[in-house]
């Protein structure tokens, strides 16, 4: 999917949410799932790989799953 189209929904629907979800904490779930993306990973290869990159950003399993769920509502994943 072209950056831009992602960039634009994660503007968007992170902003419209009851919830407000971080878009740059988004956008490193995202890459870190690319990352993983041929192979089956638990949510703690995800959250391990996430903190490694960034150091303030998700840090536990309940927010990634939440930010998962999230992407997984805009159709950006498929869980």
């Amino acid at each position: 999917m072209p950056k831009s189209y992602i960039n634009s929904i994660l503007d968007n629907d992170a902003a419209s949410e009851e919830k407000k979800y971080d878009k740059n904490k988004l956008s490193i779930l995202l890459k870190s799932l690319s990352r993983n993306e041929s192979t089956t990973v638990s949510t703690k290869t995800i959250l391990d790989d996430i903190i490694e990159k960034v150091e303030k950003s998700i840090q536990s399993r309940n927010t990634l799953e939440d930010y998962m769920d999230f992407l997984e509502r805009l159709h950006l994943i498929e869980n």
